[in-house]
């Protein structure tokens, strides 16, 4: 069984910026089949095949993107073009296919990568904020070290670049598969809204949500025209848990702080 891992770097965020300038895999490979389930935590989930290849994006790569991944024109002048390279995006690995395929944060991955979408059934941000709710925020690079991965080879590990992401991608999702939770289970979280354990921006950005006043979250759900799953999902979790209470509140009793 193979689930590979998949990260890209673009000129920018979708809808228009999304033309991918590079593009990596990284395999991981165990002997369980297909069909069995992954709740053994005693698996064994090796790193296989690895591939990286720069992507001419057929257009003028921002320099502001330029700023965060740090390749240019030049480096992709000549460069394959996305459809040149999808191919080895789903090549067999010595006559194995992908089972799945995995992102960091996956919804990114399938804009960028229409072909990929229904293939992609792994979401490691999602499945990490469900694991470990209390890591200061589940971005991949952050995630490598509050876990401590022992990595076989730092230098593959440049942030921001395609490779190097797709690296540390994989080495989270090992940890995961640690856990005994079924293969099924984590494309389920995937799949869904998952519940944060804070918010990284606006005024609230990394308190702890139950010290946050109601207001908050119905100006997410009903007025701040925010689209985020998940933030819109906690939101409502919140707004819910607030009317419970309110509705469940002893008549003599003092109202709830919030």
């Amino acid at each position: 069984m193979i689930i590979r891992v998949v990260d890209i770097e673009t000129c920018g965020l979708p809808p228009d910026n999304m033309q991918v300038v590079e593009i990596a895999t990284v395999d991981l490979m165990s002997a369980v089949d297909i069909e069995t389930p992954v709740k053994n935590p005693g698996t064994v989930w090796t790193r296989g095949r690895m591939w990286t290849s720069l992507v001419n994006p057929g257009r003028p790569i921002p320099p502001e993107a330029s700023a965060v991944h740090h390749i240019t024109d030049d480096m992709v002048r000549d460069a394959p073009t996305i459809d040149a390279v999808m191919p080895m995006v789903v090549a067999s690995d010595a006559g194995v296919l992908p089972s799945q395929f995995a992102a960091h944060e996956a919804k990114f991955e399938k804009a960028c990568l229409p072909w990929l979408a229904e293939r992609i059934r792994l979401c490691t941000r999602k499945c990490a904020a469900t694991a470990w709710p209390d890591a200061p925020n589940h971005k991949n690079q952050t995630l490598r070290y509050w876990l401590g991965l022992k990595l076989v080879d730092p230098t593959l590990t440049a942030p921001h670049r395609a490779l190097g992401d797709a690296y540390v991608t994989a080495a989270i999702l090992r940890r995961l598969f640690t856990m005994p939770v079924s293969l099924d289970d984590w494309m389920s979280v995937s799949a869904n809204p998952v519940l944060l354990s804070r918010f990284n921006f606006g005024k609230h950005a990394m308190q702890p949500l139950a010290d946050v006043h109601v207001s908050y979250f119905d100006w997410l759900v009903n007025k701040s025209g925010f689209d985020d799953e998940d933030v819109i999902f906690t939101a409502r979790h919140y707004l819910d848990l607030a009317r419970h209470h309110q509705q469940n509140r002893s008549p003599v009793s003092p109202e709830p702080p919030h």
